[in-house]
């Protein structure tokens, strides 16, 4: 299916979001609308804060007018869309009658625009993407360096969740029978060359597990896909080896979001015109050293959600600080 944004017929675009603004910033500022857009509560960043802009995948609020600087958080795919599909759908369904049914045919004039009603993107194959990269072999296994370097030979954009960043060691002694990995792209476009000061990057955990010993920890990395709107098997080498900020393993959280606020690297990773693309890792994987207990058929794993689960409170989220123009600041 088309990527919301990219199709220029599908009622939920960027240019509805544009042409709506108004009304959509009075609506995701009321406790009903923060409640539907799922952004309520420890669901968002946004906190109190009031949003001041909003598009299908982000909503942005002021940090400081004085300094010109603004937070927006990005979500991997274009979830505020979604959520005023899924949640207002009896609504959009009645305005979709209206305009096909009488509006179009008696009275033109009093069309409210839903005259395509389209369903949004399914999470998996759309830009911007995110899932796992892995290789994964047969016994009796590979060396760590070369399971590591070695070529991917699967991947997946359409769970919600599973082992996202995983090392397991085969049966036979010092060898691996698998690596994962995971890659996410976030549409960042709106920052629009503005200077990045912070961005912190959230997955929210939902299990662990680590039968290695060691002190393993969870990079967030950069990530150079092939493409921003499905993964491939390639993509398991495209997986940065700088970590940007990490986790340890006994911080980890498995039933809230886990911050990772990146470096200068990291910061400096933030696309402002563009897709911003980013990996993680089980930290061992990022430097090339096992730096555990090999023990035979077991595994360290970090388990997150992806942008295929349901709703948009768990889904990877990328909040960016950065300056906005003067002329911004004059709209509110």
């Amino acid at each position: 299916m088309a990527d919301l944004q990219n199709e220029k017929y599908m009622v939920f675009n960027i240019k509805w979001f544009a042409d709506n603004q108004i009304n959509l910033l009075k609506f995701s500022n009321s406790k009903i609308g923060r409640k539907i857009l799922c952004i309520d509560g420890n669901n968002s960043s946004v906190g109190d804060n009031k949003i001041v802009e909003i598009t299908p995948n982000s909503i942005t609020w002021v940090v400081s007018k004085k300094n010109k600087l603004v937070s927006t958080e990005f979500r991997t795919n274009n979830k505020f869309a979604k959520c005023l599909y899924k949640r207002l759908y009896p609504l959009w369904w009645t305005a979709h009658q209206w305009d096909t049914k009488f509006a179009n045919i008696f009275i033109p004039e009093f069309n409210l625009g839903f005259d395509s009603l389209t369903a949004y993107p399914a999470a998996g194959s759309n830009s911007p993407v995110d899932g796992q990269v892995f290789r994964d072999i047969s016994s009796p296994g590979e060396t760590f360096a070369t399971i590591i370097g070695g070529a991917g030979n699967g991947f997946s954009n359409t769970d919600a969740t599973t082992e996202s960043e995983r090392i397991t060691c085969s049966n036979t002694l010092n060898q691996f029978l698998s690596i994962r990995r995971s890659i996410f792209c976030f549409d960042t476009s709106i920052i629009s060359g503005g200077n990045v000061s912070a961005a912190v990057l959230s997955l929210y955990g939902v299990g662990k597990s680590n039968a290695l010993s060691g002190s393993p920890s969870l990079d967030i990395v950069s990530a150079t896909p092939a493409s921003t709107s499905t993964l491939a098997n390639s993509d398991f080498g495209n997986v940065g080896s700088t970590s940007f900020a990490n986790i340890t393993f006994a911080s980890y959280s498995t039933s809230a979001y886990n911050d990772f606020t990146l470096d200068n690297n990291g910061r400096a990773n933030v696309s402002t015109n563009g897709i911003s693309k980013f990996g993680a890792k089980v930290n061992w994987d990022t430097s090339g050293v096992f730096g555990g207990t090999w023990v035979s058929l077991s595994s360290v794993r970090f388990n997150h959600y992806y942008a295929d689960e349901i709703g948009t409170s768990r889904d990877p989220k990328l909040v960016v600080t950065y300056s906005r123009s003067s002329n911004f600041f004059l709209l509110f």
